[in-house]
């Protein structure tokens, strides 16, 4: 278990490697940080009372659309 650990701790990666993501809207490709609020019921919150709940993802600087991917939470 320590071997895989200790290979994983070494993995180089080169960002430029990594894929871009795209707009599925427009195709841009620069996104910025937005928020959903999701309401916690009390009887589902640690507290036993309601809350609000912050999910950050990512909408499209051009045209504010959130990609399918980033709502999988």
């Amino acid at each position: 278990m320590a071997e895989a650990q200790e290979t994983k701790e070494n993995l180089e990666v080169n960002i430029k490697d990594a894929d871009d993501i795209v707009c599925e809207k427009c195709e841009g490709n620069y996104f910025v940080p937005a928020f959903i609020i999701k309401r916690i019921s009390p009887l589902l919150s640690p507290t036993g009372k309601g809350m609000f709940a912050p999910v950050q993802l990512f909408q499209c600087g051009e045209c504010k659309h959130v990609n399918e991917e980033f709502l999988n939470f």
